[in-house]
């Protein structure tokens, strides 16, 4: 009988002891999802392990997002280096480039915690798996051992929790399904970026984006100015606009060649489904290469001209002169623009009034930047340009005078317009010149103006994490795990 009751009796201590146990690592499990939550939101998209041979949890995609690095074999902290694989993120996360390379400690195992009925142990986060992408977020599953000790520091129980929560990804300084800020926009966006001294300016949103960069491969620049933020790893972007597939049949693609010293205009009538020509001078229509001309109005209010462009080639003080007025004009290139001496491509409306796309919108590594859209010997245009797998340039010296020169400060206190580009461009490859006095303007308004152009998928900027909610939740004690 008495053999019995003292059985009875350990039996309920060692219960317990598990519980105490359990209670300790969800101690750890908030105190993680805290710190992720606060400080190290960008590790939400990453994964962690406490040793090489811990198993991470199945589904997971480490191998592909990468694992968060630490100085040294964390004992109770990790001295965190450079994830793996990074995205762009906000301004704190690793991917900044105005960021140190190492960060404060991010605690993977606790001192000594008390449990609600006063014994004491310490938590370990043995894993985190990260399962989703880097760009939509998708799920983290935390796995925390805790261990009950005794005053001596021996471990009497361990209970191994292991919580699956929502990584929902957001835009920077908004909340959750709010819209990204204008001061998070991409002026200049490329997969790869060699600055060189060109300039990217603006109040308000010059910020360059290298969407296939990392800090070991990072932006080549010289002694640019850049009025925002720098930006590394990649970036969700919105398809590139193509002709609308309604109207092919209405036109056929032509080339702006302008002789020395002529202009060609593309004014657009301010009437629906009505095809018309690039003219010169003199009123004739530039030629294109079939029996229509190469533009063509669609059926919106006010119309939006398409033209269908095979190449653009401006020498010895040529201009292209786009007359929005009331309408947008869209270029959709097939070839290259070679914009040199002079030439330029004037847009008397706004930035988001011209705008040049790509119709090369698919690329391998080795056919991205076969296309080329340079501006050189002082060109100049105003326009959104996005094209994926194009390589885009100011060569030479630049030809322009913005409101924002090399002499003022930075940011500057006033809306910067009048660059060798001004407005925004997006591209595969950003090829810059070592001219000091180049550069990209970017105006206040261009993140809204090309929302209001081209609809919200274009609302586009620097993610950030959040770990909300709970998908599943399971406990094991003792040596179950």
């Amino acid at each position: 009988m008495l053999a019995r009751t003292f059985g009875a009796f350990r039996g309920s201590i060692r219960t317990s002891q598990s519980n105490q146990a359990q209670e300790i690592a969800e101690r750890g499990i908030s105190e993680i999802i805290n710190q992720l939550n606060s400080d190290y939101r960008y590790l939400w998209v990453n994964c962690y392990r406490r040793t090489s041979t811990t198993n991470y949890a199945s589904g997971n995609n480490c191998t592909s997002v990468g694992e968060w690095g630490y100085d040294t074999q964390p004992t109770e902290e990790a001295h965190l280096s450079l994830p793996s694989f990074l995205t762009a993120n906000c301004s704190s996360a690793p991917s900044n480039q105005n960021q140190q390379k190492s960060y404060a400690a991010l605690f993977v195992k606790s001192d000594d915690v008390s449990t609600t009925s006063g014994p004491s142990g310490t938590w370990t986060l043995e894993s985190y798996s990260f399962l989703g992408n880097q760009v939509e977020g998708g799920s983290g599953v935390l796995r925390i051992k805790g261990e009950r000790k005794s005053s001596e520091g021996n471990v009497l129980a361990t209970a191994t929790i292991e919580q699956e929560v929502n990584v929902r990804s957001k835009s920077c300084g908004a909340r959750i399904n709010e819209d990204s800020l204008a001061s998070n926009f991409p002026g200049l966006l490329g997969r790869s970026i060699t600055l060189g001294n060109n300039n990217v300016r603006g109040q308000t949103s010059a910020n360059v984006f290298c969407t296939g960069c990392t800090l070991s491969t990072t932006i080549n620049k010289s002694g640019s100015i850049i009025d925002g933020q720098i930006y590394l790893g990649p970036l969700q972007l919105p398809p590139v606009p193509i002709f609308p597939p309604s109207l092919l049949s209405s036109v056929s693609s032509g080339s702006l060649n302008a002789k020395s010293g002529e202009h060609i205009t593309i004014s657009p009538p301010n009437l629906t489904l009505r095809r018309f020509s690039p003219t010169y001078p003199d009123g004739s229509s530039v030629p294109s290469s079939g029996s229509t001309p190469m533009c063509v109005t669609d059926n919106q209010i006010p119309p939006i001209a398409h033209c269908l462009i095979d190449a653009i080639n401006l020498k010895g003080n040529t201009n292209i002169i786009a007359n929005p007025s009331t309408n947008q004009i869209r270029l959709y290139v097939n070839g290259d623009i070679d914009s040199a001496g002079n030439g330029d491509i004037i847009n008397n409306g706004n930035s988001t009034d011209l705008a040049i796309f790509s119709t090369k919108t698919s690329c391998t590594s080795t056919t991205l930047g076969t296309q080329t859209f340079m501006f050189r010997g002082g060109s100049s245009t105003k326009a959104f340009i996005y094209a994926p797998c194009a390589k885009v340039g100011i060569k030479g010296g630049g030809g322009t005078t913005s409101t924002c020169p090399n002499s003022m400060k930075s940011p500057p206190p006033v809306d910067c317009t009048g660059g060798d580009i001004d407005g925004a461009v997006w591209t595969g490859i950003w090829d810059g010149s070592s001219s000091n006095t180049a550069e990209i303007t970017v105006p206040d308004k261009m993140a809204e103006d090309l929302v209001a152009a081209f609809g919200s998928g274009f609302n586009v900027g620097p993610s950030d994490y959040v770990g909300v909610g709970v998908k599943d939740w399971k406990s094991f004690r003792g040596d179950q795990w």
